[in-house]
């Protein structure tokens, strides 16, 4: 909330510290396990990216909507708005892919 006033600057919000089991570097690797036996490997993403922009890159590099991904880890769907740390992923985790039945629809 801006107070618009310089001797009020609004609040800041405490950062909790980086969780130790996450590389130093803040970047890391994802396995995405698709249909079949293709496993695409995501490099480089950080810990606090979305699992939208995981979807993203999935799109990138397999050209599947992103509106049709389904993520899955440890037998729970991940949650777009959700952080792969808000999901407890850790580096080197693999993720399996699924697709909604995208029958009629389009991107």
């Amino acid at each position: 909330m801006d107070t618009g006033c310089p001797h009020h600057p609004p609040p800041m919000t405490p950062m909790s510290p980086p969780d130790p089991d996450y590389p130093v570097e803040g970047k890391m690797t994802i396995y995405v396990r698709m249909w079949g036996k293709k496993t695409i490997e995501i490099r480089n993403i950080s810990p606090y990216a979305k699992v939208q922009s995981l979807k993203e890159l999935i799109y990138g590099a397999e050209k599947l909507c992103v509106w049709h991904q389904r993520l899955v880890y440890g037998g729970v769907e991940l949650e777009d708005s959700f952080t792969l740390h808000d999901h407890n992923i850790p580096d080197g985790q693999q993720l399996y892919l699924f697709l909604r039945n995208a029958e009629g629809e389009s991107c």
